[in-house]
């Protein structure tokens, strides 16, 4: 059986009537065209909705309020924040420390 790959249009023995792609190589781009690189859009809070939970993203540092059972996000404002963070983790987990040791010194003023 025949068929033609999505991704680079060739045309390809299949042994299985479930393969999709000709290759790894387009299995992954289309994955990642399709998963990854789309924009998702970030939700719009109004006045008056109950906010479920608040968090810091750990990467930009903008406060996120989530108002939606359905997102499931707990620790970073986008999924681009969540990338650039896990590419270089030790980098960001020095500037975390840097303000939380700012955030306990401010209270001890207090």
């Amino acid at each position: 059986m025949r068929k033609i790959c999505p991704v680079c249009h060739e045309s390809f023995e299949v042994k299985s009537t479930r393969r999709i792609y000709c290759s790894v190589r387009c299995r992954k781009l289309h994955h990642k065209e399709v998963y990854y690189d789309r924009e998702r859009p970030i939700p719009i809070y109004e006045v008056g909705d109950k906010v479920l939970r608040t968090f810091v993203c750990r990467k930009c540092g903008l406060l996120v309020m989530v108002t939606s059972k359905t997102d499931k996000r707990t620790k970073f404002c986008s999924p681009h924040c969540e990338r650039l963070y896990w590419k270089h983790p030790e980098k960001y987990r020095k500037e975390e420390e840097k303000f939380k040791q700012s955030q306990t010194d401010k209270e001890i003023v207090k």
